[in-house]
């Protein structure tokens, strides 16, 4: 019997892991992020500024609309972050966007993105992917592991008849 080189369905088996818990963890903070605006209110604020990020690890930066709205008596500005996606350019100075603010603490303000939806959606499916391609990898190998057994197991008992 020929032997088996068992570390590419290792490797394999470990990167299908690790991708599906990244996906499944990114998807699943970026649907608690969809699922906070639920209890979040809507309006109409007016943006006022951007707020650029520069992160170096990937080498892209990512705008975030500086927005001012009115609860009550009162206006706040603040930074609309997105819930789980980033806008690669901003919406004009003066435009009227809408956000959803916490009732209870108006300066925590999100922007929701029509793209969170599908990023989370795909997320999901790759998540899926890896999970169910992990789970064929390591079925595969287990099945190589016991034909080896039983073929070291043969290999013994003829050794010890003959």
């Amino acid at each position: 019997m020929e032997r088996v080189d068992k570390a590419p369905y290792i490797i394999g088996g470990i990167v299908a892991i690790f991708v599906s818990l990244l996906c499944g963890v990114t998807a699943s903070f970026m649907l608690y992020k969809e699922l906070l605006t639920y209890s979040y209110v809507q309006t109409e604020a007016v943006v006022v500024d951007h707020y650029f990020t520069y992160n170096s690890s990937d080498d892209y930066g990512h705008y975030y609309d500086v927005v001012e709205f009115t609860v009550g008596d009162k206006t706040y500005t603040d930074i609309a972050y997105n819930n789980g996606s980033y806008i690669d350019e901003p919406a004009n100075y003066g435009e009227t966007i809408t956000v959803y603010y916490n009732p209870d603490n108006p300066d925590e303000v999100l922007y929701k993105s029509s793209t969170h939806v599908i990023m989370i959606t795909v997320c999901y499916i790759v998540f899926t992917g890896c999970a169910v391609g992990a789970a064929i990898i390591f079925y595969k190998l287990s099945k190589i592991v016991k034909k080896e057994r039983e073929f070291k197991s043969r290999l013994n008992l003829w050794e010890h008849n003959g």
